[in-house]
């Protein structure tokens, strides 16, 4: 694996030729640009973003054997499409979850209660798998990828609604993904505690493999029950089975990534 860095920062002449030094060709205004820990370089360009107070996105780089040598991994997407609607004053919270165990100040304690709705069919391309804006532990997929892959090996699908016409979409459906009360090994993790109810929310893991589950399931697809987050956003991420991985790289899906589990210990 290697640990790549996305910086993003207000790029001076005198920052520009800094790094151009370093083999980094960047233009003048606010401009981004990444690199790998491993550069023969790492320390001399990580010391000029961190003094120019570049915002510093972190993203572990996995190798094909570490994927295919995993036995549970965690889904993410590449791809995001659509709000859900409606967006007035988040209003979509209200006609989509059960709000009653929900906290306003964390943002944890969701819990769906009705069919997300999307103003239209997406702009598929190649793709086949969604997330939407501000929905970060649902995935959407093709009903051809659903019925040819995920409906075979019992994972069901929740129907998602046009905005306009308040019909079901012919070409989107939700993944019915279960939440399991088993937990993710976060023993050396941070997290905060909400002021307000109490809960526990993990600061999100982006530096090498991601940690294990702590009790196996024979689902191929699952959410632990830990939360991720800042501010008032919260979400609980998504792991799939080493089997549901190897289907879904066969088939090439486009839309998702993954990152490795380390193993259970």
């Amino acid at each position: 694996m290697r640990i790549e860095h996305n910086f993003a920062l207000n790029v001076t002449k005198i920052v520009s030729e800094e790094l151009l030094k370093y083999g980094i060709n960047i233009e003048i205004g606010f401009s981004s640009f990444k690199v790998d820990e491993n550069n023969k370089y790492w320390v001399e360009i990580s010391a000029i973003a961190k003094k120019n107070n570049a915002i510093d996105t972190v993203k572990t780089i996995y190798s094909a054997a570490e994927l295919k040598e995993a036995d549970y991994l965690r889904l993410l997407p590449t791809w995001q499409y659509g709000y859900p609607m409606p967006t007035e004053d988040n209003q979509y919270l209200q006609e989509t979850y059960n709000l009653d165990k929900y906290c306003e100040i964390c943002g944890c304690g969701l819990v769906q209660s009705s069919p997300f709705k999307l103003l239209g069919e997406p702009k598929w391309g190649k793709k086949q798998v969604l997330q939407m804006y501000w929905i970060c532990d649902e995935f959407f997929v093709h009903t051809t990828l659903w019925e040819n892959l995920f409906m075979n090996l019992g994972i069901e699908a929740i129907p998602v609604v046009n905005y306009k016409t308040g019909k079901s979409l012919e070409t989107l459906v939700q993944l019915q993904i279960p939440n399991i009360d088993s937990e993710i090994n976060l023993v050396s993790h941070k997290y905060t505690i909400c002021s307000s109810c109490g809960r526990k929310k993990f600061i999100p893991h982006t530096r090498g493999l991601f940690p294990y589950p702590l009790n196996e399931t024979e689902l191929n697809i699952f959410k632990p029950c830990n939360y991720f987050g800042s501010g008032n956003s919260a979400h609980k991420i998504i792991l799939v089975s080493s089997q549901l991985y190897k289907e879904l790289s066969s088939l090439n899906v486009k839309g998702i990534s993954f990152a490795a589990c380390d193993k259970i210990k």
